[in-house]
């Protein structure tokens, strides 16, 4: 299972992000995030020293023509949120990452939009 950690700040309005391979955050992770074709998911977490706590997903398949529905979001879990990547082909999904302060939700702050592929891992 293919995992990326985030950590999180306020800027602004915004939640703004660092991607890493690894919980302490001291290993970059390369954008756009990729998975096996075969994962079927891609895992991210929140990582060690988020300023921001992780509370939700939303995601959609690049150039789908689809529009937004309930499948397209999905609620953290723990401190994870599971991004759904089909087995059957190769595709890029643009996720917007929801974060909210430490222990009480008083406002949501929406990250930047990284990329997940699942043509490697």
């Amino acid at each position: 299972m293919q995992t990326y950690y985030v950590q999180a700040t306020i800027s602004g309005t915004a939640a703004a992000c660092s991607y890493f391979n690894d919980y302490e955050c001291k290993e970059p992770a390369k954008l756009p995030l990729k998975v096996s074709q075969t994962a079927g998911f891609c895992a991210i977490t929140q990582g060690a020293g988020s300023a921001l706590q992780l509370v939700a997903s939303v995601f959609k398949t690049i150039d789908n023509p689809t529009g937004l529905t309930a499948q397209n979001y999905a609620a953290a879990i723990g401190q994870t949120v599971f991004v759904p990547m089909p087995v059957d082909r190769v595709v890029t999904k643009g996720v917007v990452l929801l974060f909210a302060p430490p222990d009480v939700v008083t406002t949501l702050y929406a990250s930047a939009d990284p990329q997940v592929q699942n043509d490697g891992g």
